[in-house]
């Protein structure tokens, strides 16, 4: 969420110095955009809910996002900084989907409810820190590709920890089967 608020606060200015676009014309590119991760969202969501697999339908869009900040953070040409962000964001959406059901794994009724509500809490304190970082950055540096390339850090650290999370959860299941194999022996 710090990326995607850090970007989505930002992207007007950082497309229309990319483009040289007006502001309407930017406009019609982030509504593009939406339009575009709706469709990642539903095609992203129904094949993690087709294949039962959330991991890697969260830890590769992060990892895209990171790709596409590194890109846009480091190339100054328009329109590779375009489709750099568009990546992002279109890969931002596609895991929300498979992420809200992560704790549907391991949660269930009133916890599952209190689980999201804790998620969905700790991760709007992104709604000060993403901004504040551009904002920083743009103060600092007179342009906006420092904060992009600090957005790295943040998307690897989702996938960090859609990976860790992930993994834990898979570890009991396995024990418990590697039991259960040793008791019938």
């Amino acid at each position: 969420m710090t990326a995607n608020y850090a970007y989505s606060f930002s992207a007007p200015a950082i497309l229309q110095a990319a483009t040289g676009w007006s502001v309407a014309n930017v406009g019609y590119l982030i509504a593009g955009f939406g339009l575009l991760g709706a469709l990642a969202m539903l095609l992203n969501s129904a094949h993690s809910d087709r294949t039962g697999e959330r991991s890697l339908h969260c830890i590769v869009p992060c990892l895209i996002m990171a790709a596409g900040f590194l890109i846009a953070g480091l190339i100054d040409s328009g329109w590779i900084v375009v489709i750099a962000l568009g990546a992002t964001y279109l890969s931002f959406v596609a895991l929300l989907g498979p992420a809200n059901a992560v704790p549907m794994q391991f949660l269930a009724g009133r916890a599952a409810a209190a689980g999201l509500a804790a998620m969905n809490t700790i991760t709007m304190f992104s709604g000060f820190l993403g901004p504040y970082w551009m904002g920083l950055m743009k103060d600092a540096t007179g342009t906006y590709q420092a904060g992009l390339r600090g957005l790295v850090l943040p998307a690897l650290a989702g996938a960090g920890v859609m990976f860790v999370l992930t993994r834990s959860l898979r570890k009991p299941a396995t024990l418990r089967l590697a039991d259960a194999t040793e008791l019938a022996n």
